[in-house]
């Protein structure tokens, strides 16, 4: 559940890649996953938040949004319910596309290594016991799949990504950054306190104290148009639980 490969990481800068709320409909996430497999990203120095982005460096685009170090999903992965079938065909097939238009473009390398894939559950990946959440997210016991345009076989794991491995083993992560930041990513399902509450509980108090420098992902804001979560509200209650 703990990931200490990027503390390593020697650049001055370190970036990752992070969406949420993603697999709605075809066109929008074969644009997301586009944009997080692609090598680089260059705007204009001045650029506004409403620049044009391109994928070359060329006609005054000389500032590089590198591609991050991993891809991190910030729950509700896929519409209305995350469950097999759905995540097939709004989470799989659609970064399938984009990989392979982008590997024809020139854009990547097909034999790339494959970058860290991470995740946490929202409520809609609560599903049927965040049995679609488990098959996307944690480690496989099989190899992953092959990338396009080969087929998967028994052999290989379900709900590969192309371009991405799994290797979070929980509900839940701990991910040791560059110059001592930690991100954390939480489960906060609502409802009664579970096991796997109580077994995050014990995984994030094992440490002796928080970090000083500290990122928290949850499935939930904590402020909203303004207003802050009250003491009620399941981000709340989560880390008050922890």
């Amino acid at each position: 559940k703990v990931c200490d490969d990027f503390a390593q990481h020697d650049g001055e800068e370190f970036w990752f890649d992070y969406l949420a709320d993603s697999g709605d409909g075809t066109r929008a996430m074969y644009s997301l996953a586009y944009l997080t497999m692609c090598r680089s990203l260059w705007i204009a120095q001045n650029s506004t938040v409403d620049s044009e982005v391109k994928t070359s460096s060329d006609h005054g685009f000389s500032y590089q949004l590198p591609r991050g170090e991993f891809l991190f999903i910030g729950g509700d992965t896929a519409y209305h319910a995350s469950d097999y079938m759905t995540l097939v065909n709004r989470m799989q097939h659609p970064f399938k596309y984009a990989f392979l238009d982008l590997v024809q473009h020139g854009l990547i390398d097909a034999n790339e290594p494959r970058r860290p894939l991470f995740g946490i559950p929202g409520n809609h990946d609560y599903y049927d016991q965040v049995d679609g959440f488990r098959r996307q997210f944690r480690k496989p016991t099989r190899p992953e799949g092959p990338l396009p345009p080969g087929r998967s076989n028994r052999r290989n794991a379900q709900l590969t990504l192309p371009g991405f491995e799994r290797v979070q083993e929980a509900s839940y992560v701990s991910l040791h950054l560059p110059y001592d930041w930690w991100f954390w990513g939480l489960d906060i399902e609502p409802g009664p306190i579970t096991r796997q509450q109580l077994r995050q509980r014990c995984f994030f108090r094992a440490q002796e104290k928080p970090p000083d420098k500290l990122i928290i992902a949850t499935s939930e804001p904590s402020t909203v148009f303004g207003r802050a979560a009250t003491k009620d509200e399941p981000i709340t209650t989560s880390l008050r639980f922890l």
